[in-house]
């Protein structure tokens, strides 16, 4: 059941994008998961919020500069660069 409920998200980010004209870059499903499950803790359980940021990122980032993103947060070496686009986001997402 989860699997469905990831493959829907997935797909309907995907959809808004290609609606909004924008380019989105496909995650694997654990990616998605991992980024909703680690956003919704962290925001307290903001659900569009969190599927508003994870699209940004999609637009911006492939899988491969993303999963590089992470592997060097994890070593708390999270690129500038990175860190000034989700303040940017952020702000966006939490007006919408």
């Amino acid at each position: 059941m989860k699997k469905i409920i990831l493959a829907s998200l997935v797909l309907s980010l995907a959809a808004a994008a290609v609606f909004a004209g924008k380019k989105i870059n496909e995650y694997p499903e654990s990616t998605v998961k991992n980024f909703m499950d680690s956003c919704m803790e962290n925001s307290g359980g903001l659900e569009d919020y969190c599927k508003c940021t994870l699209q940004k990122i999609q637009e911006k980032y492939t899988h491969a500069e993303f999963a590089e993103i992470d592997r060097l947060a994890g070593k708390g070496e999270t690129p500038q660069e990175f860190t000034d686009f989700m303040n940017v986001i952020a702000k966006e997402c939490l007006k919408k």
